[in-house]
């Protein structure tokens, strides 16, 4: 049981609004209370001048259309590293790449991109930044040294979303131009000018603007896509064919600007604005889209089969059933890895936390008091509370420090020091490991004084290892005593058994020959 001294893990939320707004903020909150617990700061954030979200990437005929875009990732701590927050930021309308660590509120560290980024993207192992630019190329950096590693071409419109896959092995991207890429990152490594990247696929089915990209789970190839565009369809990919296959179509009544995929792929959530207006205010819809439904056989057995999976030329329309309006824009899209809830972000800045199956709100987080003009969620994640959390800071009463899963999820960890003294009052039990001998050993004739020897400084090496007694050292005495005993009367009983057997035959064959000859000597 968890005490005070050794809390429980605690899943937190992280949330960042859009690098255009006029005071970018990203903070931390408590998924259970909605309190919030730490925040970051931009080094910009009391001078910057940026553009409003609907022109957030710069000017001209070459302004992205699709606003609201991912400008943030994490990385969460594992294996002993620490985790860090990576997020866009801008000044005088150029933008740059803010690295923060959950020890202190403050940058750790700065990128300047050559050009201003539209989205970024980090891989979960954190060891690769990929951003797009308004002009359709891909910006490839290693994080941890700052080094451009190189600029894919990808696209001739924005690059609109960019995902790595959970092993980090590929990088989707999804663009204006309504063309979805699959990049190979051990080919990226490896190109030079005189082998420029390549696309592992193209994904060219749907006739708008990508809005959204999801990864299943499993190793590139064998994983799964699922994307979404302003064509109001999202589609399911299998890229480990050649040329990949479109699994299922799924079409709605309005277009679709964000897209979480379960990860056991048995349903998935769109969101989108609605056909209808509440209050004279456009509203936002988000709906669950099962991929699996349950009906009878023809000898009335209960069956599971797939919905859609007729490829390009079955579309499956979706019935918005099961949903959850708001009246309100849809900026961001969640599903907890942790528990079984899904996260909403708006451009107002609140936060709808709604439970799952049911999609009913159990928490509605508003938007912090100030007198800046809240800007648009575009970044909504859970994380299991950073161990060092505020470790770098003079941290509030309620983040106090604690040890990493202390009698959570079924183990303790602790210190090397205390590797020898056993778990919390425990005790230490000294374990000891008998000689092995093979049994062939004792079947061995040809030469038992050597089979003997042997084990015998077998048993004397592994009697000093153990520390034995001398009654110990004794009775292995007595026990090879006895094996010389056993080995010999089994030679003097096989000898016998041979000698009997010798007998036995020359007997018969004797008899044999002299029945033959009696028999010759009747018939003459």
């Amino acid at each position: 049981m968890a005490t005070a001294s050794q809390p429980q893990l605690t899943e937190l939320l992280l949330s960042s609004t859009s690098s255009a707004s006029p005071l970018p903020t990203t903070s931390l909150h408590s998924l259970t209370t909605g309190a919030s617990l730490f925040s970051f700061k931009s080094p910009n954030a009391s001078t910057s001048t940026q553009a409003t979200p609907s022109n957030a990437a710069g000017e001209g005929k070459d302004a992205p259309q699709l606003k609201y875009r991912k400008t943030m990732g994490v990385v969460q701590s594992q294996g002993g590293m620490g985790g860090v927050v990576v997020g866009l930021g801008g000044k005088d309308g150029r933008a740059g790449v803010n690295v923060w660590g959950f020890q202190k509120e403050q940058v750790l560290q700065r990128l300047i991109p050559p050009v201003r980024l539209s989205t970024i993207c980090i891989s979960h192992a954190g060891l690769y930044l990929a951003g797009g630019t308004a002009d359709g190329r891909i910006f490839f950096w290693e994080l941890s040294s700052d080094t451009l590693l190189l600029t894919i071409d990808a696209h001739y419109r924005a690059v609109s979303v960019l995902e790595f896959s959970q092993d980090d092995a590929a990088l989707t991207s999804g663009s204006e131009d309504a063309g979805v890429s699959v990049w190979n990152v051990g080919r990226l490594l490896n190109a030079s000018p005189m082998n420029p990247p390549t696309a592992y696929a193209t994904l060219t089915d749907h006739t708008l603007p990508i809005t959204s990209i999801a990864v299943g789970l499993g190793t590139f190839p064998h994983c799964r896509l699922l994307t979404a565009s302003l064509d109001a369809t999202c589609k399911i990919w299998d890229i480990s064919t050649s040329p990949p296959s479109l699994l299922s179509t799924f079409s709605f009544a309005s277009p679709i600007s964000h897209v979480a995929f379960d990860p056991l792929e048995r349903f998935f959530f769109a969101a989108g604005p609605t056909t209808v207006e509440e209050g004279g205010v456009e509203a936002s819809r988000v709906t669950k889209v099962s991929l699996y439904r349950k009906k009878k056989d023809e000898f009335g057995y209960s069956t599971t089969e797939a919905i859609g999976g007729g490829g390009r030329g079955d579309v499956e329309r979706v019935k918005e059933e099961t949903s959850y309006v708001i009246p309100e824009t849809i900026t961001s899209l969640s599903l907890s890895a942790h528990s079984p809830t899904l996260l909403l972000g708006t451009d107002t800045s609140q936060i709808h936390i709604l439970s799952l199956p049911s999609l009913l709100p159990t928490r509605i987080i508003p938007a912090p008091l100030s007198s800046t003009p809240p800007g648009p969620i575009t970044f909504l994640t859970t994380l299991l509370r950073p161990p060092e959390l505020g470790a770098g800071t003079t941290a509030p009463t309620s983040l106090p420090t604690r040890p990493i899963m202390l009698g959570g999820m079924g183990r303790t960890v602790r210190s090397q020091s205390e590797w020898g003294k056993g778990g919390h009052g425990g005790r230490t039990v000294e374990m000891r490991i008998g000689s092995q001998r093979d049994v062939r050993d004792l079947l061995d004739f040809s030469a038992p004084t050597t089979a003997i020897s042997s084990s015998a400084s077998a048993t004397a090496t592994s009697a000093t290892t153990a520390s034995a007694t001398g009654e110990q050292t004794l009775r292995v005495s007595q026990l090879e005593e006895e094996v010389l005993k056993l080995r010999g009367q089994l030679g003097k009983a096989v000898a016998l058994n041979e000698s009997m057997w010798k007998k036995v035959v020359e007997g018969g064959l004797a008899g044999g020959a002299g029945e033959k000859e009696e028999g010759l000597v009747v018939h003459r």
